[in-house]
């Protein structure tokens, strides 16, 4: 998503707005300031963002005027988080100041990875997206059940 979305927001020659490095700290905990700096980010004029956050869901409605919805298939948003956590971890690269990839065993086994969030939620989510897109006047492009990462890049070309 986030790839996706700043390759949108150049496109676009729109600011993109991180949410999640706003949302987690050093630790991968919650921020205490997590929805005050979101939502004075997410006041701006124009943005694009990797939307997740349901706790921002009555700020954000009132804001865009379009939403691109990746609904990707679970087993390929559980591919790209393996993908992307083993390649960080590989280069120790820092995600956000003083953020680096978790271990591998974390990766794997621990509950609060991204990848088991990812998988427990991944339904739940499609329901509270869903449940946001109703009743909101919103240009919505839905992607549904893409299985293929060269699909998502054709959507640019």
């Amino acid at each position: 998503k986030r790839t996706f979305a700043r390759r949108l927001a150049l496109e676009f020659r729109q600011p993109y707005i991180e949410l999640d490095s706003l949302y987690f700290d050093s630790t991968w905990q919650r921020r205490a300031n997590f929805a005050t700096q979101a939502n004075r980010a997410l006041m701006a004029d124009g943005w694009i963002t990797d939307y997740q956050y349901t706790d921002l869901i009555s700020f954000v409605k009132y804001q865009p005027t379009h939403l691109l919805w990746l609904d990707l298939d679970k087993r390929l948003t559980a591919l790209r988080i393996v993908r992307r956590s083993l390649e960080r971890r590989r280069k120790q690269t820092e995600i956000w100041p003083g953020v680096y990839e978790p271990t591998l065993g974390m990766a794997l086994f621990g509950r609060s990875h991204t990848l088991h969030w990812a998988w427990r939620n991944h339904d739940t989510h499609r329901e509270v997206i869903r449940s946001f897109l109703s009743g909101y006047d919103l240009l919505v492009l839905h992607v549904n059940g893409l299985r293929r990462q060269r699909t998502l890049s054709q959507l640019l070309s």
